[in-house]
């Protein structure tokens, strides 16, 4: 009896993660803060724990629901691309892990081209302005 117990207890205090929101980042944004949503059951009764050079957790928000948490990085430009584990504690214990992706840059940010005229198409046909084919009309005028 104790032990059915207490696997039930563990079957419920364990997280599983169903949803990261975003699924992986980039270093050398102009930004370093990155929130990232983590969506599980029961997920916001554990705190995060992350080690890796460059990456700190600046604030952990619980969501309104037990089974979302909010985790706001801070992403140093110092901080080289690659993987992370991202450990779930509770009482100490490691309850879920999931590993997360820093990618490189393909190309400096100050390189990029904002919109301009350039990036703008006109479509105008010619039977905009002239009936080319009245057969085709649904008007009777």
């Amino acid at each position: 009896m104790f032990l059915l117990f207490f696997v039930s207890q563990t079957s419920i205090a364990t997280a599983q993660i169903k949803h990261v929101e975003p699924l992986d980042w980039w270093v050398g944004m102009k930004d370093p803060r990155l929130q990232i949503m983590v969506n599980g059951p029961g997920i916001a009764s554990t705190l995060p724990v992350i080690d890796y050079p460059g990456v700190h957790v600046i604030k952990v928000t619980k969501g309104d629901s037990k089974n979302y948490l909010f985790i706001e990085l801070e992403i140093t430009p110092s901080t080289k691309p690659g993987k992370f584990a991202i450990q779930f504690t509770r009482n100490g214990a490691i309850t879920e892990t999931i590993l997360y992706t820093l990618h490189a840059r393909k190309k400096d940010p100050l390189q990029f081209k904002g919109f301009n005229s350039e990036d703008v198409i006109c479509l105008i046909t010619p039977d905009r302005f002239a009936n080319g084919d009245p057969t085709n009309d649904t008007s009777k005028e």
